[in-house]
């Protein structure tokens, strides 16, 4: 179990450009609270390609764990909330 924590920012996956990712940090005074996730999740409809390119965010649209400019294969595959917390379950995907 890797411990991180969200920073709120929100990019094209550099694996699969039409993907996005959470970007993670380590750092706790960087992370987003859920409130504030939630509400730029619903306000990112539309992204920049990695590479160029315009993406429409969908509610299909896949979602990874990683830091922006990674591909570590980190998907996002469920969510627990607990308390204040939320913790999302990922699997290194190749």
């Amino acid at each position: 179990m890797i411990n991180v924590y969200i920073s709120g920012r929100l990019f094209s996956y550099r694996g699969y450009y039409s993907d996005m990712i959470l970007e993670y940090t380590r750092n706790r005074d960087e992370a987003t609270t859920v409130e504030d996730l939630l509400r730029h999740l619903r306000n990112f409809d539309e992204m920049t390609g990695y590479k160029g390119g315009d993406f429409k965010v969908e509610d299909d649209t896949v979602v990874w764990l990683d830091a922006y400019g990674e591909a570590q294969g980190n998907a996002v595959m469920d969510l627990f909330e607990t308390g204040e917390l939320v913790l999302l379950f990922t699997k290194v995907v190749e």
